[in-house]
């Protein structure tokens, strides 16, 4: 994602972060359960969330380049916080999740053209 992201419109940046996050969630158990039976350490989870985050905000600059690295930091939390969501689709009716990823699609787009407009804040 981040090799295209420069050429991706903001709208096309939230369909695609929605979109892993879907196909990261059929992974997410068996990542838990591995962790788990590895004795996964709090230190671990913490290395894996700021690795998240750094490559989340990486994203975000490379789609708003005149993003601030503070504001693409700070952004990558709200983003991170808003793509956990998606995980909330599983078990809905197909038509009911659907519309709940537009919805996450279009706030995450509208965030975007936000910071778009103030980079620096």
């Amino acid at each position: 994602l981040r090799a295209r992201v420069a050429k991706m419109t903001l709208a096309d940046v939230a369909g695609a972060l929605v979109h892993l996050r879907l196909e990261l969630q059929s992974h997410r158990k068996f990542a838990v359960e591995l962790a788990d039976a590895r004795g996964g350490s709090e230190e671990k989870r913490r290395q894996f969330r700021e690795a998240s985050l750094g490559a989340l905000a990486e994203i975000l600059r490379e789609a708003i380049p005149k993003l601030t690295h503070k504001r693409a930091d700070l952004a990558a939390v709200v983003v991170l916080h808003a793509l956990k969501g998606v995980a909330q689709v599983e078990g809905l009716k197909p038509g009911t999740a659907q519309q709940l990823l537009v919805e996450i699609r279009e706030m995450l787009h509208a965030y975007f053209s936000a910071l778009q407009v103030s980079p620096g804040k």
